[in-house]
C-alpha cells in the first residue's frame, strides 16, 4: 500500500493532490461523470415483448423498499454528494402518472401494521399499466461485517435467495397478471430464477451512485440504451454455489 503511495507522490514535499482547488469537489462535471457511470453499470437482463422502454404517459406503480432508499445509492465505502436521486424520483421526473408503495422492509417479517403496506401496495399495483419493482438488499445486509444487524442477512450471506418478506409480496404482485419490471438492487448476486421466468424485464442495479435513479429512469424510458455486462456470476440457486468449507 504504502510503495504505490509513494509512486503516487504523496509524500513528495510538492504533492500534486495538495494543489486540487475544492470547488471541483462534487462539481457539475464529476456529477455528469457519476451519471454516466451509473447508466453504464445497469444491466439489462431480460425485455420480452418489447416492454422497455415504457412509455411517458403509461401508469407506473413503484413498489418496493429499494424503491425511495437513499442507503442503496451508495453502497459501501462512500461520501456524501450534494444531491441525491432515488430510484423511484428518477422515474417520478419522467411520468406524472406514479404512484408508489413500498409495500415491505427488507427483511422484517411483517406485524398488523405493517401488514398495510403490503396491502396498499397491492391497491397501487392494481391501477397501474406496469409494475416497477425495486427488491434486493441495502448495504447493511451485506458487506464484509459479521454483526447481527439482520440475522441470516449480514456479513456472508446464509443464502443468495432473495429474503422472505419480499418473495412473499413478489408472488402476490404476480398474481395480478400486470406487466412486471423488476430491478434489483444488490452489491452480489441474488438468485432470480422466479424473475427471470415471470417477470416481462429485469434488471440487475447494483448500487448505482448518487445519481442512480436518473440513470435506471434514464434506460427505462429510452433515454438511453443499457450496455452493462454482469461482473460476477448470478447463480440459480443455493444448491449451485461451491462448498466453502
Amino acid at each position: 500500500l504504502f510503495e504505490e503511495r509513494f509512486r503516487l507522490g504523496m509524500f513528495a514535499k510538492d504533492c500534486p493532490y495538495d494543489e486540487i482547488p475544492y470547488d471541483v469537489v462534487d462539481c457539475e462535471a464529476h456529477a455528469a461523470l457519476n451519471l454516466q457511470m451509473a447508466r453504464e453499470s445497469i444491466v439489462l437482463l431480460k425485455n420480452d415483448n418489447h416492454l422497455l422502454p415504457l412509455r411517458r404517459d403509461v401508469k407506473v406503480a413503484v413498489i418496493g423498499p429499494a424503491a425511495d432508499d437513499r442507503m442503496v445509492l451508495i453502497g459501501n465505502y462512500n461520501g456524501r454528494a450534494s444531491k441525491y436521486v432515488t430510484l423511484l424520483e428518477g422515474i417520478q421526473a419522467y411520468s406524472k402518472n406514479v404512484l408508489f408503495e413500498q409495500g415491505c422492509d427488507y427483511w422484517r417479517e411483517p406485524n398488523s401494521w405493517q401488514e398495510r403496506k403490503n396491502n396498499e401496495a397491492l391497491i397501487v399495483a392494481q391501477r397501474s399499466d406496469v409494475i416497477v419493482m425495486c427488491m434486493g438488499l441495502n448495504p447493511n445486509m451485506e458487506g464484509e461485517g459479521d454483526d447481527d444487524y439482520s440475522d441470516s442477512f449480514s456479513g456472508d450471506k446464509r443464502s443468495i435467495e432473495l429474503p422472505k418478506v419480499q418473495k412473499e409480496l413478489y408472488q402476490k404482485l404476480k398474481k395480478l397478471g400486470k406487466p412486471i419490471v423488476f430491478v434489483n438492487v444488490s452489491g452480489s448476486c441474488l438468485a432470480l430464477g422466479e424473475q427471470k421466468q415471470d417477470c416481462d424485464a429485469v434488471i440487475q442495479c447494483f448500487y448505482p451512485g448518487a445519481l442512480g435513479g436518473q440513470a435506471l429512469a434514464d434506460i427505462l424510458f429510452g433515454e438511453c440504451s443499457p450496455s452493462g455486462r454482469l461482473p460476477v456470476t448470478f447463480y440459480a440457486s443455493d444448491d449451485d454455489l461451491p462448498d466453502f468449507e
